[in-house]
């Protein structure tokens, strides 16, 4: 009686996602804050979470707040808009805070939908509101 051998196959696993460390995090500060005015998109606040080497960071927990509420989203999630992005709707008129983490530390306060610049001062009814792209990235170590 012949015995049969099995040799064991490899499993395909996932290449697991390196999660920012916390001393990373803790060192994230806002780096950029640039006022965007897209015609037909609506108003949002964009947020970009980069390492040291200024390449995207997937897996951080973004926390956007204001008066009475909170949203949350994970960098990463959406590979068509890169690596780090996440993004939040957001209305005019409202204070807004960004933060990290499961606490949700705030690292960017007071921030607020403006106006975009109008070269014509006579189309000010018009103005179209701007959306915030907001950049982080982590401090020198020292």
């Amino acid at each position: 009686i012949a015995q049969a051998s099995f040799t064991p196959t490899p499993t395909p696993t996932d290449t697991p996602t390196p999660t920012p460390t916390p001393a990373l995090l803790s060192r994230l500060q806002m780096a950029e804050k640039t006022l965007l005015c897209e015609a037909g998109t609506p108003p949002h606040i964009q947020v970009i979470v980069r390492d040291e080497r200024g390449a995207g960071l997937a897996g951080v927990e973004i926390w956007l707040t204001w008066p009475g509420g909170a949203d949350r989203a994970i960098t990463g999630l959406d590979p068509r808009s890169g690596t780090g992005y996440v993004d939040f709707n957001a209305e005019r008129d409202v204070n807004y805070s960004i933060g990290i983490g499961k606490l949700g530390l705030p690292l960017v306060t007071g921030l607020r939908l403006e106006a975009c610049p109008v070269e014509d001062q006579t189309a000010i009814e018009e103005a179209m509101t701007g959306s915030w792209q907001i950049i982080l990235q982590p401090r020198p170590m020292e």
